[in-house]
């Protein structure tokens, strides 16, 4: 038995209410940082959507940009697209990435947490309140620990993609600006 489970055990009334608070916070904890993995998935579908309808918009001004292009060679809209395209694939895998729906920890099983306890010879301190407590602390922070991990990684995708949605936007403001300057 560890010095934290020894303190637990002998300081009952004192413990039970330190935990009790320590696993209220937990559970806030934990359940914030599901609410922020469900902001973030929200987030990278919104990145999907924003992909799709400025791909759209690119490829219906596009047929009419060439048939209007003037004296503006076909490869400058070949390098221009290719430049644009690409900066917005870039977009859509990392939105996608960010919602990758990546291994993560979860609660231990019934079965598993029946037999520790059944099973344990020092099964006493499990019906401790302040022991009980405890242990879904653990728990939780195991899990929030992982969950904080992955959710880091998303956001990482997430500014990724909007790195490159925000370059795919500046080459078609700078495409224009190129073609204006080509045509005066």
């Amino acid at each position: 038995m560890n010095e934290r489970e020894n303190k637990i055990i002998t300081d009952k009334d004192y413990s039970s209410a330190q935990y009790r608070q320590i696993l209220r916070i937990s559970q806030m904890t934990m359940d914030n940082e599901l609410r922020r993995e469900d902001s973030l998935l929200i987030q990278a579908s919104h990145m999907q959507t924003a992909f799709a309808f400025t791909t759209a918009a690119i490829f219906t001004v596009l047929p009419v940009c060439i048939e209007y292009k003037g004296a503006l060679p076909y490869v400058f809209f070949y390098v221009w697209i290719a430049i644009i395209i690409s900066f917005m694939l870039a977009s859509l895998v990392c939105a996608s990435m960010a919602q990758w729906r990546f291994k993560t920890k979860t609660y231990e099983s019934v079965e598993n947490i029946e037999s520790a306890i059944l099973d344990d010879l020092q099964w006493k301190k499990y019906v401790q309140d302040a022991y009980c407590d405890a242990q879904i602390v653990k728990m939780l922070q195991d899990i929030y620990a992982k969950n904080n991990g992955i959710n880091e990684k998303r956001v990482k995708f997430i500014i990724a993609s909007m790195v490159c949605f925000s370059s795919a936007l500046i080459s078609i403001l700078l495409c224009f600006v190129h073609a204006t300057v080509l045509l005066w």
